[in-house]
């Protein structure tokens, strides 16, 4: 295996379970949730070694030789995808000259160096409201409005064209929220669509090469359909969930397997009552699947407090987690992380006054730690919902990554402020360093995506106002150490063995540098790396 042990310290070898897929000789990282994952090769080593709290691998900055981005206040949505390669797709609007003028994607590297020159995907003027969405580990696509018509193109991770641009159908508004998209387990991808005169919710199925599966379908006819939210399962069906704004308002539900075929019955959500709203930002966050098979929604029933509807696998009604009351929930968004059970992520909107809030909860519902306020950055209470949002990641061992964008068009013209922060099991207090309201002088921000890497560092994309730049930040969110070696390769969820004593070839050339923090938490041995090889001298 290339390596030779030079002691029989019984801290030699360590074991532990790892967050992501290991190969056999590879440099592994411990995290301070106490999984492993294997370090990357283009982040500084010392980078790699980090300290609690939110930690700076590229300082956000605009990115260098994009097109201006979208001009127009517009929601925040999936803006920005890992690729099967590492690299990161980030689409957004501009031509130089006019900011609704073509759609583009500029490829980086986990670092944020630029990996191919700009993709300029369509030249059409009256162009917003772009997503991208990974297919499988070779392709993606970009989806985005020109005026109401909704349209689609594939491309390889090497920029290469697959499918050119189409239309996927007319919509009933020039609004991103009306049309959204989920990458399924079977290598579909789904995208759900309010279709034009109030012709009804309705989907498309596309393989990874963009060919169309089947036939359109329609989910439920003759009605106005916004806020939508496609949810991938595990076993390789998909939930459809949505604002109803037609007639009766309310929102609703429906489940389908990997072929399209609906399961069950369209499903009024069982929430608090009321019309509930169709606002707020990245309707993507708007539902979680359980490692059980349940399914947590935001109930968008009412706008007076926070809580969220969780549901059997099967659809069948379980019970409402109410989350935080007396706050209007529809500016600043919410989201849901699955955390051995789930947590609950809320930013307070429309004005409303304190600290972002967040609660524990078990797979049944069961409240195990509620509406715990955030202490630690100064928060933005937005006084519109504009493009604001929230994120939240699991890191493991109970503690939760958390994000919040907020664009406040009534703040001197306009204004917005960055959050990131990562709390402990207790989930009061962000741990430091943190990110709060982290502005680029002069470049204002109208929407965001944040985005959890493979390699465990957290992304931000913002697309800014009429003349500027979009612009890109990655971030360390929790503490790790090189531990060592890995003995052989396993699988994410499996135990891993690692060598911490002896010298070691390595399974990739990786950034060179000495390591040492045996005194810290998580522990990591003194060593040092020099490309592929390694010499550990333990743990002790």
């Amino acid at each position: 295996m290339g390596r030779t042990l030079q002691s029989s310290d019984p801290l030699a070898t360590v074991f532990a379970p790892c967050e992501a897929a290991i190969s056999a000789n590879d440099l592994v990282l411990l995290q301070a949730s106490g999984r492993l994952r294997p370090a990357d090769t283009q982040i500084p080593l010392a980078q790699q070694n980090a300290a609690v709290g939110v930690n700076t691998i590229r300082a956000r900055a605009v990115l260098s030789g994009a097109a201006w981005a979208t001009g127009s206040v517009e929601p925040s949505r999936r803006t920005a995808v890992e690729l099967g390669d590492g690299n990161i797709a980030c689409a957004y609007h501009g031509d130089g000259t006019t900011s609704t003028t073509g759609t583009n994607v500029m490829i980086v590297s986990p670092v944020g160096a630029r990996a191919l020159p700009v993709i300029v995907v369509s030249s059409a003027t009256g162009s917003r409201g772009c997503r991208v969405v990974r297919l499988g580990a070779a392709n993606f696509c970009v989806l985005w409005l020109e005026s109401t018509t909704l349209r689609m193109a594939v491309y390889t991770n090497g920029g290469t064209v697959v499918v050119a641009p189409f239309t996927v159908s007319a919509l009933n508004s020039t609004d991103p929220n009306y049309f959204n998209a989920a990458f399924l387990a079977n290598g579909d991808v789904v995208v759900a669509y309010g279709a034009s005169a109030t012709g009804g919710l309705r989907f498309r199925r596309y393989n990874t090469s963009g060919a169309l599966q089947g036939s359109e379908t329609t989910v439920e006819a003759s009605i106005d359909a916004r806020s939508i939210c496609v949810l991938p399962l595990a076993a390789g069906g998909f939930w459809v969930y949505w604002y109803r704004g037609t007639a009766t308002v309310n929102s609703k539900f429906a489940r389908f397997d990997a072929s399209g075929t609906l399961q069950g019955s369209v499903t009024v959500i069982s929430g608090g009552g009321g019309s509930g709203f169709n606002g707020g930002s990245a309707p993507e966050n708007w539902g979680v699947e359980l490692s059980n098979g349940n399914v947590v929604l935001l109930d968008t029933t009412t706008a007076s407090d926070v809580a969220f509807l969780l549901y059997g696998p099967t659809g069948t009604f379980v019970r409402r987690c109410l989350h935080q009351t007396g706050v209007v929930s529809e500016a600043g968004g919410v989201a849901i992380a699955a955390v051995a059970g789930f947590v609950t992520f809320s930013h307070a909107g429309n004005g409303s006054s304190g600290p972002p809030r967040l609660s524990a909860w078990t797979l049944d519902g069961l409240q195990v730690r509620g509406g715990a306020a955030v202490t630690g950055p100064t928060w933005n209470n937005p006084n519109s919902q504009s493009g604001s949002g929230v994120w939240a990641f699991d890191l493991g061992a109970g503690q939760v990554c958390c994000a919040s964008f907020v664009y406040d068009m009534y703040d001197s013209g306009g204004a917005h402020f960055c959050s990131l922060f990562s709390v402990g099991a207790d989930l009061t207090a962000a741990q430091t360093p943190f990110i709060a309201n982290n502005l680029i002088g002069g470049v204002i921000c109208i929407g965001a995506w944040f985005l959890r890497h493979s390699n465990g560092s957290v992304i931000f994309f913002g697309y800014a106002g009429q003349n500027v730049f979009p612009s890109l930040g990655i971030y360390t969110v929790q503490a790790a150490s090189v531990l060592g070696v890995a003995q052989a390769a396993a699988a994410a969820g499996a135990q891993a063995g690692v060598t911490t004593q002896g010298s070691c070839a390595l399974s990739r050339l990786y950034p060179g540098g000495v390591t040492d923090r045996r005194s810290a938490s998580p522990p990591g041995p003194q060593g040092v790396v020099a490309g592929q090889s390694a010499h550990f001298f333990g743990l002790r």
